[in-house]
């Protein structure tokens, strides 16, 4: 007996205790506050003068794309709306006028009133991950790579031309910007007064020159300048800083600051966005890669619209289990920036390769992979994309303040076209290091450089180099670095997808054998120093036969 209600009493005690656990879960759960994206359904009723919101820079920039100053992306959020959801929220966060949508902190109670709101449309969670921070820095000066990193994009010809992005503003968005000020190697941009403004939309304030130098670094390798050498090659642009990125934790919080960033560097008159940031496992997954699903890519893409050029590094997951480009980077339409060594030209394994997961070519162009940067008044070498990225965005500016009058699009174009590969692409160079040469020289020879001979009795294809005349030879001598010095050649098909690509040393080139594959009609280009031939599997057997029936 005693036995028996010894077993009733502890049953009867155990659901007692689990059922107050359990309430008390439950009441956690009612009382844990998450942050959402709340989408609103229109803008009825809002008004929007677009002369007292853009400044002068952002208005010229809209006239020169031809674009509507009464787009309804720019419009206000509603009023009414707004009010609504800031009175049902534990704290309301921010909001985006591209996208018709709030951030704000919410309990369960106040995410199911707001959802149940008949003008929201849609509702997203935040999610916050955390993760060890990871900076990588060698504290010494390489005078050969502080020249090297300028003039590899063929610096020295946009200053001959007096080009050094005066006119052009770009927006940096980073961690921080500490050791900014008083740095010997900006303070140009102080004393000029080039620094249009600054926002950190991690705590709201305009004060963004403390939590973290990568900003800093970044800016030198855009505008920086030593008593011997520029750092970067606009040292003549106007800049806005932002701090978008927490230095603690990945959280897709900054999804969010990020995307307010671009609003307010589109307000502010932005040209240019150089982003030496990107994301990868933290926030999203590698089929997230397609160059529009996330919120960054979509807003990358709204930017591109409004005539701003992302400047945005490839990552560093090259050798890494992710590998591909990481977010934003994947967006069809930013100049994604990937990273060579500077030893000897070739890509650095560290670089993230292309392509996003829908196929887009990533990355577009690239730079050095190490670059001399300044941190606390000081040069150090430092490694990664994030100061590919820079590099490139100064050299676009120089592009536009040659070229005022060409749209983002054609910018976007003609600086792929620059690249020292180009038309030949891959997935580990894009179309290499753009030139200076491209814009400011005449157009380079287009004589013959390569032929190809063909096996018929083992089938396979071969390539043969041509004898390069003296004008040949000049142009590869003014257009090209002793860094790429290597055959590149790719296979592609009829859509322009990669099927395999190569680099080979040139003493391995004569008689190189190329894989063809069983596609008649895929396109094989081959590139040597400065100089692209592409043919066909069919065009290379044609010729053959040709060849063969007159003999």
């Amino acid at each position: 007996m005693i036995q028996t209600y010894i077993g009733v009493s502890c049953r009867r005690l155990l659901y007692l205790f689990f059922f107050f656990i359990g309430s008390q879960v439950v009441l956690g759960q009612a009382d844990i506050t998450a942050r959402y994206w709340i989408f609103f359904q229109d803008k009825h009723g809002c008004t929007f003068d677009p002369y007292s919101y853009f400044s002068p820079e952002a208005l010229l920039r809209r006239q020169r794309e031809g674009l509507s100053l009464q787009d309804s992306t720019d419009f206000p959020l509603n009023a009414n709306y707004l009010t609504e959801v800031i009175k049902s929220s534990t704290n309301c966060v921010g909001q985006s006028r591209w996208f018709n949508a709030v951030v704000s902190d919410l309990n369960l109670e106040q995410f199911e009133k707001i959802r149940a709101f008949p003008f929201v449309i849609h509702t997203a969670r935040v999610d916050q991950l955390e993760v060890k921070p990871c900076h990588q820095k060698i504290d010494e000066k390489l005078e050969s790579l502080l020249v090297a990193q300028t003039e590899v994009l063929q610096y020295p010809q946009f200053a001959d031309k007096k080009l050094d992005g005066s006119g052009i503003t770009i927006a940096v968005f980073d961690a921080g910007f500490s050791g900014f000020i008083n740095n010997p190697h900006l303070q140009h941009l102080i004393d000029n007064k080039q620094i249009k403004a600054t926002f950190n939309f991690v705590t709201e304030r305009n004060f963004v020159f403390d939590y973290h130098d990568h900003g800093t670094m970044v800016t030198s390798c855009i505008a920086g300048k030593t008593d011997t050498s520029p750092m970067g090659c606009a040292t003549g642009a106007k800049f806005l800083l932002a701090r978008t990125e927490q230095t603690k934790s990945e959280s897709q919080i900054e999804e969010y600051n990020w995307v307010r960033s671009l609003e307010w560097a589109d307000q502010h008159g932005a040209d240019i966005i150089n982003s030496s940031l990107g994301y990868t496992h933290q926030l999203y997954k590698r089929n997230d890669m397609t160059g529009h699903s996330h919120m960054m890519a979509k807003a990358a893409n709204m930017a591109f619209s409004k005539g701003m050029l992302i400047v945005n590094s490839a990552g560093n997951e090259g050798d890494d289990w992710w590998e591909i480009v990481a977010g934003p980077a994947d967006s069809d339409s930013i100049l994604t920036v990937g990273g060579i060594d500077p030893l000897n030209g070739m890509h650095h394994p560290q670089s993230s390769y292309g392509p996003n997961t829908s196929g887009g070519l990533k990355p577009n162009v690239s730079a050095f992979f190490s670059a001399i940067v300044t941190k606390n008044g000081r040069l150090i070498k430092a490694d990664g994309t994030s100061f590919s990225a820079p590099l490139v965005a100064g050299f676009a500016a120089c592009v536009w303040q040659l070229h005022p009058d060409w749209t983002v699009q054609r910018l976007f174009q003609e600086i792929q076209k620059s690249g020292h590969l180009y038309p030949y692409y891959d997935y580990a160079h894009g179309y290499g290091v753009p030139q200076a040469s491209y814009f400011t020289a005449a157009n380079k020879t287009n004589e013959k450089q390569f032929d190809f001979t063909y096996d018929k009795e083992v089938d396979r294809y071969y390539i043969k180099l041509c004898k390069p005349s003296a004008n040949m030879q000049r142009d590869a001598q003014v257009a090209q670095s002793n860094l790429f010095n290597y055959v590149y050649y790719h296979l592609c098909d009829e859509m322009g997808k990669l099927l395999s690509y190569h680099v080979i040393m040139p003493d391995e080139f004569e008689g190189a054998q190329l894989e063809m594959s069983n596609c008649d009609d895929c396109i094989v280009r081959v590139h040597y120093k400065g100089q692209t031939t592409e043919t066909t599997r069919n065009q290379i057997r044609l010729q053959y036969n040709k060849i063969n029936a007159e003999d």
